[in-house]
């Protein structure tokens, strides 16, 4: 089961500049059950800005709406009947310009949060956790994102992309090999990792730099590189090679 995703839109006001006004954006994802991120760009900078935080803080603040947020981001009740603000401090203690403070309505607070805890509720977070994906991240060796090429029927894609190989943590000799298709779904294979190896070793030996994953029965040519396979399985060693 695909895990659901949340997403809000809400309009923002940069405290310091009362008639300025930007559209932020929350998100929410079941993968990541136990967070919230907040993203908007700023007029004035023109730079992104995204803050992620615990979705208990969300509930928290709006259970009872006081100062609240011992991390980066703090909410807390605007002067203004029915809004709340938001400060955010930057990722870089040391960065120039300090926190900034927003403020926005409480209620697409209260309708997004609403919104996340229907699809899971407090308590029912961890089934959803993909540890795959979280402890791939804690040991970045296990993962690597790479270029591909595929050539295909013209209604699929036809030229450069972007794929991720990944160590398989429960099948010793897998590998994981995930490609953005050119309308954003995620096509995942599972291959051998000793194949996978022989298949580069081949494209090397037959002067070629890039070669064909092989995947029976699949009408997709997705091409890796030779270079990138073998960085990919130097920094897994044994778990993949």
């Amino acid at each position: 089961m695909k895990p659901p995703i949340v997403t809000e839109h809400l309009t923002l006001f940069p405290a310091n500049r009362r008639d300025d006004r930007f559209l932020g954006t929350l998100f929410y994802e079941a993968a990541d059950p136990y967070a919230v991120t907040l993203s908007y760009v700023d007029h004035a900078t023109e730079a992104e800005t995204s803050a992620t935080f615990a979705r208990t803080l969300l509930v928290d603040y709006l259970k009872k709406p006081q100062w609240i947020g011992p991390d980066r981001v703090v909410f807390g009740p605007h002067t203004e009947p029915g809004h709340t603000v938001i400060t955010i401090a930057p990722d870089d203690p040391k960065a120039s310009g300090g926190d900034v403070t927003l403020y926005c309505s409480t209620e697409m607070l209260q309708q997004f949060t609403s919104a996340t805890l229907r699809e899971v509720p407090l308590g029912a977070e961890d089934p959803w956790i993909d540890w795959h994906a979280e402890l791939a991240m804690l040991l970045p060796d296990r993962q690597r994102t790479i270029a591909v090429r595929q050539t295909a029927p013209a209604d699929v894609f036809d030229g450069w992309g972007t794929g991720v190989l990944t160590a398989h943590w429960e099948h010793a000799d897998a590998v994981v090999v995930q490609v953005a298709d050119a309308d954003g779904l995620l096509l995942t294979w599972q291959v051998n990792g000793a194949s996978l190896a022989c298949q580069a070793v081949e494209a090397r030996r037959a002067g070629n730099s890039w070669f064909r994953l092989a995947l029976p029965g699949d009408d997709c040519d997705v091409l890796l590189r030779c270079e990138d396979v073998y960085a990919f399985l130097a920094g897994v060693g044994g778990a993949a090679a």
